[in-house]
């Protein structure tokens, strides 16, 4: 994350009643409710595509990647960036934008439902919730999009 006497801005969202945090600077942008059109891929939690000012952006379903079957509700997407590479990762809620102090995370050694544990950067208390930090920039590098094709809808 960052060095030991620094503190970065974070978008807490939530996952599953899970409160996560990701470095703003690995974000994009935020979308609701876009159409999501079918891929062909074999990373099963790329559960589709979305058409973002004319780029095509895989979205991972943490949900589907573990098994796991999708609320029905309204999904939200945080865009996640990786350099020029995007992916959209589907989030039940977007809470708030905080600051963290990096001297305050402990390495997070504690398991997450919805993430193997290389995407977990630590875990630390925010306003009294414990978060477990993700890493962004690896989702969006560990999505295959030289296999995303777009289906015909």
């Amino acid at each position: 994350m960052n060095s030991p006497d620094q503190s970065t801005e974070v978008l807490i969202v939530t996952l599953g009643g899970q409160y996560y945090g990701i470095d703003i600077h690995q974000i994009q942008e935020l979308c609701c409710s876009e159409r999501v059109m079918p891929v062909v891929t074999p990373q099963a939690y790329v559960t589709g595509a979305i058409d973002l000012h004319h780029i095509m952006v895989p979205i991972i379903d943490p949900y589907v990647r573990h098994g796991t079957e999708s609320p029905a509700v309204d999904a939200i997407y945080v865009i996640l960036k990786d350099g020029a590479n995007l992916a959209g990762l589907a989030v039940d809620g977007i809470l708030d934008v905080q600051m963290v102090h990096s001297e305050l995370l402990q390495s997070a050694s504690r398991c997450s439902p919805a993430f193997r544990p290389e995407f977990l950067t630590g875990t630390g208390q925010i306003n009294g919730q414990s978060v477990l930090m993700l890493d962004g920039t690896k989702m969006v590098s560990e999505v295959d999009l030289s296999l995303t094709q777009t289906v015909a809808a």
